[in-house]
């Protein structure tokens, strides 16, 4: 039922960001997925089709722009996405790498669109990855710079906890900083290496779905999905570097399915583009797939990317990179329990909680890890460690949750046909 537990998660965001009306989409899908329990073997062929169709329905009633004719040609290209997927789905000789093709051009569209035609979103993410990738250009250290201050006064201390009026820290890592210059460079938007990654997830998935044995028509489904993210074009938007680390996970899941080279770079990719990437390290060390050598292999492309910009400036990384993740100010906004909780009580839990979250989600689930465990039980698991570390977060937003949904997904690929109730 991995399609449905997609989808609940897409409605959950959509209810946390204050939507009535996904109250009666969430009951529904409930209960779709109750009926489906009753009769699994009709349920599993039609499940992707109703997600993909639910999913395409909801991405269009939520506006990533202001309005306008901007917004017309956003549904449109969501619409007809959403289309040829389950076009696809129906007549299944017409899946294939040509519509696998299509459906991420299509996106990539979509993707143009927002950062050529869209104006720049008030947010300090984008302002900061910009800023830090001028700096880099220029031969400046990122993290010794300062950048423009978007916010009010008013949303300054409730954002950072004092009243600033500029912003001090790049709170990156190096591997997230030369990856979005490259895209600077490029085109002058850190965005354009984001859109690469959201498309990559897509070549990715399609390639682990059918690694697995599913048909091409699934595995565009699974794509469709993640395409069809309900904040996917939003997380484009407010440049979170979340489908970067999302790639990369699904790199190593890819690996190890096909038991093939490069397995300790990929690895070495996902530890260096995130702080939270070390929440998933215990799960792989777990898995006992990954040899020593790829586990070496991974530290050392980590240190080499990073101990440069550490000697750089030692003082300002470590401020940057480590210290200021954990000065954050607690946040009401947060999609997360904690957050819940402070708004009804007014209590604010500490920031221990994410980890208590965290490290029960993994108990639970490390007895069932290992590498004889059944296919796509790793994703699984670092899903649900993930969710657990968020959910009981200080700070939590839908970028975080792209992420778990995107794994989400890597564990639908990897699930064989004949094992897996999708």
């Amino acid at each position: 039922m991995l399609f449905v537990s997609y989808l609940l998660l897409g409605l959950a965001l959509v209810a946390g960001n204050g939507d009535p009306a996904a109250l009666a989409l969430v009951l529904a899908s409930a209960a779709l997925l109750f009926v489906g329990l009753r009769r699994p073997a009709r349920f599993a062929r039609t499940t992707p089709a109703i997600a993909v169709a639910a999913s395409a329905v909801l991405s269009l009633t939520h506006d990533p722009t202001d309005g306008g004719a901007l917004r017309v040609v956003l549904w449109s290209l969501g619409g007809l996405l959403g289309a040829v997927a389950l076009l696809c789905f129906w007549r299944p000789r017409l899946a294939g790498r040509a519509s696998l093709g299509v459906v991420l051009g299509i996106y990539a569209a979509a993707g143009v669109t927002v950062i050529e035609l869209k104006p720049p979103p008030r947010i300090d993410v984008l302002e900061i990855q910009q800023g830090g990738a001028r700096a880099l250009e220029a031969g400046l250290d990122p993290y010794t710079v300062t950048f423009r201050n978007p916010y009010t006064p008013d949303e300054t201390r409730r954002f950072f906890g004092d009243g600033r009026t500029e912003l001090r820290e790049y709170p990156y890592p190096p591997l997230s900083l030369v990856a979005t210059a490259v895209g600077y460079v490029v085109g002058h938007d850190v965005r354009w290496t984001l859109l690469a990654a959201q498309i990559g997830i897509g070549i990715v998935l399609f390639a682990i779905a059918r690694g697995a044995g599913h048909d091409p028509s699934v595995a565009l489904a699974i794509v469709a999905l993640h395409l069809l993210e309900l904040r996917g074009l939003h997380m484009l938007d407010q440049g979170w570097t979340d489908s970067m680390p999302a790639l990369a996970f699904l790199a190593v899941a890819l690996l190890l399915q096909r038991r093939a080279r490069g397995l300790g770079m990929a690895l070495g990719l996902f530890v260096a583009l995130k702080q939270y990437s070390v929440v998933a390290l215990p799960i792989l060390a777990r898995d006992g797939r990954i040899p020593r050598r790829a586990w070496m292999i991974a530290l050392a492309l980590a240190t080499a990317v990073t101990l440069p910009f550490l000697l750089w400036g030692p003082r300002d990384f470590v401020a940057d990179v480590v210290l200021f993740q954990l000065r954050q100010p607690f946040r009401m906004d947060a999609l997360s329990i904690p957050a819940y909780v402070a708004r009804a009580t007014g209590w604010q839990a500490p920031g221990v909680f994410a980890l208590a979250g965290g490290g029960a989600a993994i108990a639970m689930t490390w007895s069932r890890l290992g590498p004889r465990s059944v296919p796509g039980a790793l994703p699984l698991a670092t899903a649900f460690a993930y969710a657990g570390f968020f959910l009981f977060a200080k700070q939590a937003f839908c970028n975080y949750y792209y992420f778990v949904g995107v794994v989400i997904l890597g564990a639908a690929a990897l699930l064989e046909p004949r094992t897996s109730d999708l």
